[in-house]
């Protein structure tokens, strides 16, 4: 038997009005509220008709019974002694059954209590209890007694007499509303007249809808009135607590859930909350229910002043936030760009709710349209991911890879015109992202354009992104090379190339040797393209720029050289140099991969790279490239890769010594000894091989 169900606790709290007559309190009108949580200036406690047996304070929303008034009173504090006071003083016979206690009174918090308070308050609401700031408030009773009333009016918004029962909505014909103003922070008493009241299912919490919104002073909008406190809930939110997987309608007002849920489907409401709530609980529901649909369908507003419709900008907004959180979303009214693609169930009218009251039938239709389209939706992802997951395994890609091999027969490797190093890399430059790293003035980019210039000698276009030197200056670097390769006694520097002034002092041998190298370079140069570093030099441009060559050249798988890594651009600005360099080594290694062609890039050391041998730890500070690419290699001094000293000053000492000998040698000959080091290789093998660069001309040989 329960506290409510026993005859002498029952018959006990029946006498609450008889008991406060005897105190002299006039409980025909309003009372000062006894819970001793506020100052009660303007008496706002009241007994909840019809049977009174509960007072409720309509500021604080405390909530009292007669075991509250006796304890307040008597100063008795147990229940049990509570209930003997009672029977001696009202002359009750029998004896009380069950151990349930009087209806719990929260004690004033102190000041420096409310924080906690609150905090803890919020954080209970989050698991559906809501508690005001002060304590636990049992809205029960009042809920009881407001449904009690609701034949009282004939005010039920177009509900059926099902919805009204199951959710148990209520009326007061004199509800009292106190709160406190947004912007001068002061409380202030709203006698709101005849409302409907609206219990939230599966959560202590009301909202009170005026029947008569707007005609009292407020200075604020009081469509809906709700209890003071943290953690409002949302309405309907039990469908997001144990989900089920039925598409579930979002809507915004209480009266819109219930309208959806009168024609058979489940609906949650925002009901006022923003949409951080909403947010929290969905992604909570996606972990138990994946691929569950939720059917976005807020107010069809009509245009501000401004032309702005504020249900359909917020459905823009949210819509987004709820897909990044990997929830199913399906708007059921659509527009682009100003046309209607598809209605929403409200057809012509606001809301659902307007569209349940001045046309059931319809409204009926469009919301199990909406629901079964919602559903479709569903299941087209689902068959969507089977797929996908399918088209994943290996057998899906056998036949296009087999095609793949074949085609390859045209698209041999690449020839870089170092015998040692074609062999470490498997006959020479393939599909894949190689990397080229060297410290300042090692003479990486002229490597680089000598490996492009024997590639496209053999018949395959380049395409160059020189981020740093203009189109000028490498054509005279190549140009300056091939007079070294005609005639040694009469190379040219590339100044001596660029430099008009310079040929008037020129022999006729010289100008016979530059003219040789021009024409040596035409023979290949309609294989070159060189994108001067102007602009937008983004992996993303890099790539739209190769995409487009493929397509209007008859060379569809192009050697690509970018110089250099450190200065590409980023179309996102607020990115450290590490996470754009990263960011670019992945782009451009997807670049390689998806258009099955090889990019040579390349990068500078940092600085350990300038006094110590070759090595990964001189790619660290250019963070992805050692994991990112398929081949790194590395120029260094051929007398550093030699120093074997132990001991930190020792080898500095024998460094410094090795790079003053090459610089010498460099100054005598223009040569310096270097070593091409192959650090990684994916599909192959590392190792040296021994180069000559002569400086002066721009020319790299075996050694």
């Amino acid at each position: 038997m329960t506290y409510r169900d026993d005859p002498v606790k029952q018959e006990i709290r029946q006498r609450l009005k008889e008991y406060l007559g005897q105190k002299g309190i006039d409980t025909s009108r309003n009372f000062r509220c006894l819970s001793g949580k506020h100052e009660d200036v303007h008496p706002s406690m009241s007994l909840i008709k019809p049977d009174e047996t509960v007072a409720y304070c309509h500021s604080c929303h405390s909530s009292m019974d007669i075991f509250n008034f006796i304890e307040h009173f008597e100063n008795i504090q147990g229940f049990k002694d509570q209930i003997e006071w009672a029977k001696d003083h009202f002359s009750i016979q029998g004896q009380p059954t069950g151990e349930k206690g009087p209806h719990k009174m929260p004690n004033k918090p102190r000041k420096n209590e409310k924080g906690i308070k609150a905090q803890e308050a919020a954080s209970r609401a989050s698991e559906g209890i809501y508690e005001p700031v002060g304590g636990i408030v049992d809205f029960e009773p009042l809920i009881r007694a407001w449904h009690e009333q609701i034949g009282a009016t004939d005010y039920h918004r177009g509900l059926s007499d099902r919805i009204i029962k199951e959710y148990r909505l209520g009326y007061d014909p004199d509800f009292i509303y106190r709160g406190e103003n947004k912007k001068t922070k002061e409380e202030y008493e709203l006698k709101a007249g005849p409302c409907l009241m609206i219990p939230f299912p599966g959560v202590n919490y009301y909202m009170a809808r005026p029947l008569k919104p707007g005609e009292y002073e407020t200075g604020e909008d009081k469509k809906y009135l709700k209890p003071q406190g943290p953690g409002q809930p949302l309405f309907n939110e039990r469908w997001l607590r144990d989900p089920d997987d039925e598409p579930l309608f979002i809507v915004e007002g209480p009266f819109d859930a219930l309208s959806i849920e009168d024609v058979g489907f489940q609906a949650v409401a925002l009901a006022g909350t923003g949409t951080t709530r909403l947010k929290d609980m969905i992604k909570e529901a996606i972990e138990k229910k994946p691929g569950k649909v939720y059917i976005l369908s807020l107010d069809n507003d009509k245009p501000d002043k401004d032309g702005k419709r504020a249900g359909l900008i917020a459905m823009d907004k949210l819509e987004p936030e709820l897909v990044a959180l990997g929830a199913r979303v399906y708007r059921a009214r659509k527009e682009e760009n100003g046309d209607l693609i598809r209605e929403g169930i409200e057809g012509k009218y606001k809301d659902a709710n307007e569209a349940l009251t001045e046309n059931r039938q319809g409204f009926e239709v469009a919301v199990a349209r909406a629901w079964e389209d919602a559903w479709r939706y569903g299941k087209e992802l689902d068959k969507k991911i089977k797929e996908d997951f399918e088209k994943s395994s290996t057998l899906a890609y056998i036949e296009a890879i087999r095609q793949e091999i074949r085609e390859s027969k045209s698209s041999p490797a690449l020839e870089t015109g170092f015998s040692r190093l074609d062999s470490l890399l498997e006959g020479g430059l393939q599909e894949g992202l190689y990397v080229l790293g060297a410290i300042t003035g090692a003479g990486k980019t002229t490597l680089a354009l000598q490996i492009g210039d024997k590639v496209a000698k053999d018949g395959t276009d380049v395409i160059i992104f020189s981020l740093e030197m203009g189109r000028k200056e490498l054509m005279a670097k190549s140009v300056s090379r091939l007079t070294y390769e005609i005639d040694k006694g009469n190379a040219k520097t590339t100044p001596g190339i660029m430099s008009g002034r310079r040929y008037e002092n020129y022999t006729k041998e010289d100008i016979e040797v530059i003219e040789k190298a021009w024409r040596k370079y035409s023979e290949y140069a309609g294989r070159i393209y060189i994108h001067p570093g102007v602009g937008d030099m983004s992996p993303s441009f890099m790539r739209t720029t190769v995409e487009d060559h493929i397509k209007l050249s008859d060379c569809k798988h192009p050697l690509v050289i970018i110089d250099y890594l450190q200065i590409t651009s980023s179309e996102e600005d607020r990115l450290t140099d590490k996470q754009r360099i990263d960011r670019a080594v992945v782009d451009i290694k997807r670049m390689s991969r998806d258009l099955h062609l090889p990019v040579l890039v390349v990068s500078s050391f940092n600085r350990s790279g300038y006094n110590e041998a070759v090595a990964m730890e001189s790619m660290k500070e250019t963070g992805a490239i050692e994991y990112s690419c398929d081949v790194l290699m590395g120029l260094g001094l051929t007398a550093i890769e030699g120093v074997e000293e132990d001991g930190e000053g020792k080898r500095k000492k024998a460094i410094a010594e090795a790079k003053r000998k090459a610089k010498e040698e460099r100054e005598k000959t223009g040569d310096l000894k270097l070593s091409l080091v192959v650090l990684k290789n994916r599909n192959g093998k590392t190792g040296e091989v021994p180069l000559i660069f002569h400086t002066p001309n721009n020319h790299f040989r075996p050694l």
